[in-house]
């Protein structure tokens, strides 16, 4: 039998009401037991059964369909056999009733729920001791929660005050204190804090009991009361520090967010006198020691408790002392629209994510070269500061702060001693930094926590991967020597990791830049992050999530491949930026001679047909399991795909299938038209080429004087200008015209496509 417990705390609007507590658990339920969503949710599920899986249906749900889904849920004994629950719900007393849903309705609700399923469904909630809910629910059924924690609470004033020489003053104290903290933990700690520094301070016992009598009883009250008692310059560092701290806690990361190290705290004055004083020449030569580091730590310390006056609390992390907010319940309070707007008058244009940048980076160069450990807090914190930069577009020419980190990162960048050479690159991305990393080819064979990697740290690659396109071309053009493990197929594959394409024309400026490096369409790849395998490969379970890295492939089909992933994977954001990636190859004058077929018998396969030179080529490639099976298809080609795919630039990459499948056509009849014997003359030859109506702009000048050879090669991508494609046609211009020249047959209009 499985026992599910779900924990709920009230939250915005929606959640203080008996809809958002009942779709928050109803989806906790699910979210633990999807096995159960057939049976809780038949008629929708019938729905989605009944729609190919690759069509994206909206599908809401009314509040009465959510409550009789969650009814459903618990009242099934069927689902019993197998399954129980048991609800945790906080905050009862939050709950903002209307009208036809008082709190009575609330109460009366939660009581249905246990009488529909008593053995199978417990719920456990907590709330201050309200009439209404001491009236609905028996003595026996209620825990007092401050009864519980007295002694823990007791025990905690006791050891706290321990340096007091008078007991009868301690106890006194003691008592005092856990008597009005009403079972509030915070309230205690924060209290016993402000006591401490009284005592310092030199307070009698009769002013410490005034003092702890006189302060508000509830938390906001409290947190209020120490606020008010600060000086405007402690008042602005504590809100400047609130406000790093509300940057780092949205970070929303699967560690539960990134913390401010204390050393990195320690900069903080440094940065409101300058704001770019870690960028600095003579900061980056300052060099900081062991023992002056253990200073700064201990004089952050103290300006912490000074100004924030334990509302911030340090806690000791894995590679240093960290900062956090000492409670939830203390967002909650600055997180009101009073305390917000009290805050933007002391923050008077403080930008949080500039100062965690400047703090960070002093830290980087404050540091030990080698110091920092991969996967550490200031490891991550630096990897996410490309990311937080281009949200708020910090950066901009000559980007004195990104060209800043690529040095320091440099002091701390591990060689390593394993090749980087590998094709296989790993992307790791949240909501606010990501870790990049190349596999080396050796390391195929290797378990995974074992595979040898190189992080790449250099901005450029963040930057790829967000969408700072200018920065990445800036970059470029300064010295590619200088960035670590660069190649641009590596920065390419950054790029097409991008989960959204804000900047079109920016994607487009990018790949151009990326051609001019040696970007092709024929340019050799994998099928690395394509989710297939050629049929007579094991996937190797490490890589279950990858594709083949050791299969060869043009890049032009690689990304074609990927674009079919990221379908069959409903990565829509992700698909419409490769959509000017494609746009680009093709203007390149990649082939569009491209054909899929998928099948799901007897697995998931995929047929690919191609034409490599002049040759057609076909593959047989096996998909990695990843839910559903994808749809089914026979020879489906390139302009049916686009279709399919649903580019926003769609009907220019049709109109390009249209003109580079009529261009290598051409070029393929030209290859085979039989000349004749006969030879023209020049006055015959220069008579024909009066007769051509060239475009407008054109030079006839520049049209070539001797003829060309039939059987003259025509480069289709490789070293040839960004604007390759006309490249191209002006080549097979100049072929046809040759053509005409050995060639009896008078042309009057020349019309190129």
């Amino acid at each position: 039998m499985f026992a599910s417990f779900f924990f709920w705390k009230p939250g915005p609007t929606l959640q203080k009401s008996i809809t958002g507590l009942t779709r928050s658990l109803l989806h906790d339920a699910l979210k633990a037991c999807p096995e159960l969503i057939q049976d809780t949710l038949p008629d929708y599920w019938a729905q989605i059964q009944s729609t190919p899986w690759q069509v994206r249906n909206e599908l809401p749900l009314s509040d009465n369909g959510i409550r009789a889904a969650f009814e459903r849920l618990i009242s099934n004994r069927k689902l019993y056999m197998n399954h129980c629950f048991c609800f945790f719900i906080d905050g009862l007393d939050e709950y903002e009733g209307t009208h036809q849903h008082d709190t009575k309705t609330l109460v009366d609700l939660l009581s249905s729920w246990t009488n529909l399923a008593p053995e199978t469904v417990k719920i456990c909630v907590s709330s201050r001791e309200y009439n209404m809910f001491m009236n609905a629910f028996s003595i026996d059924q209620r825990i007092r929660l401050h009864d519980l924690t007295r002694s823990d609470m007791t025990r905690y004033v006791l050891d706290k005050l321990r340096h007091m020489d008078r007991e009868g003053d301690k106890s006194t104290l003691t008592k005092a204190i856990v008597e009005n903290a009403q079972g509030i933990f915070v309230w205690v700690a924060l209290v016993v804090k402000r006591i401490r520094e009284q005592i310092e301070n030199g307070a009698n016992l009769d002013a410490l009991e005034r003092e702890i009598y006189a302060l508000p009883k509830e938390l906001d009250g409290l947190f209020e009361h120490i606020l008010n008692s600060l000086v405007d310059s402690d008042l602005k560092a504590a809100y400047q520090t609130f406000s790093m701290l509300f940057e780092l806690d949205n970070s929303d990361l699967h560690l539960g967010g990134l913390s401010l190290s204390l050393l990195s705290y320690s900069f903080l004055n440094d940065y409101t006198q300058d704001p770019i004083f870690a960028l600095r020449e003579d900061f980056r030569r300052r060099f900081v020691d062991r023992e002056a580091r253990a200073r700064r730590i201990e004089c952050a310390r103290k300006q912490l408790n000074g100004c924030c006056r334990g509302l911030v609390e340090v806690r000791h992390g894995e590679d240093g002392d960290i900062i956090r907010i000492t409670h939830r319940s203390v967002f909650e309070f600055l997180s009101s629209r009073t305390q917000k707007d009290q805050m933007e008058r002391y923050l008077n244009g403080f930008n949080r994510v500039d100062a965690i940048s400047q703090l960070t980076i002093a830290e980087l160069w404050s540091r030990d070269p080698g110091q920092i450990s991969l996967g550490s807090n200031l490891d991550c914190m630096a990897l996410s500061l490309v990311y937080r930069r281009i949200k708020v577009k910090l950066d901009e020419p000559p980007y004195s702060f990104l060209v800043s980190l690529a040095f320091a990162w440099e002091r701390h960048q591990d060689a390593g001693n394993h090749d980087c050479d590998g094709n296989q690159l790993t992307i790791y991305t949240w909501n606010s930094y990501s870790i990049i990393d190349v596999i080396s080819r050796s390391s195929t064979d290797r378990p995974n926590h074992s595979r040898p990697f190189q992080i790449l740290r250099h901005p450029i690659y963040p930057a790829a991967l967000h969408g700072n396109y200018d920065f990445v071309q800036w970059e470029l053009e300064r010295n590619t020597a200088a960035i670590p493990h660069f190649t641009p197929l590596r920065l390419l594959y950054c790029i097409l990791k991008n989960r959204e394409c804000t900047t079109p024309q920016g994607m487009r400026d990018m790949m151009d830049c990326l051609y001019t490096h040696g970007i092709r369409p024929q340019t050799v790849s994998s099928l690395v992050l394509t989710f297939l395998y050629p049929v007579m490969n094991d996937i190797q379970k490490n890589d279950s999530n990858l594709g083949d890295e050791n299969t060869e492939v043009s890049l032009w089909h690689h990304i074609l491949l990927r674009c079919f992933r990221y379908e069959i994977t409903a990565a829509i954001k992700t698909m419409h930026g490769l959509g000017y990636v494609v746009e680009k190859f093709l203007e390149y004058g990649a082939d569009p001679y491209f054909f899929l077929s998928v099948t799901n018998d007897p697995d998931p396969r995929v047929r690919l047909v191609v034409r490599v030179g002049k040759e057609r080529q076909e593959q047989w490639l096996k998909i990695l399991p990843f839910g559903s099976a994808p749809y089914e298809c026979q020879d489906m080609s390139l302009r049916d795909l686009v279709e399919r795919w649903g580019f926003e630039n769609k009907a220019r990459i049709l109109e390009l299938i249209e003109e580079n499948a009529l261009m290598l056509e051409v070029a393929a009849e030209d290859e085979v038209i039989p000349l004749s014997g006969e030879e023209q003359s020049a006055e015959d030859v220069s008579a024909t080429l009066r007769m051509v109506d060239l475009a407008a702009g054109d030079n006839v000048d520049a049209l070539p004087t001797e003829p060309m050879s039939a059987a003259a090669e025509i480069p289709v991508d490789s070293n040839l200008p960004q604007d390759s494609l006309a490249a191209v046609a002006g080549f097979r211009s100049q072929k046809l015209l040759s053509l005409v020249l050995n060639s009896p047959t008078y042309i009057s209009i020349l019309v190129l496509g």
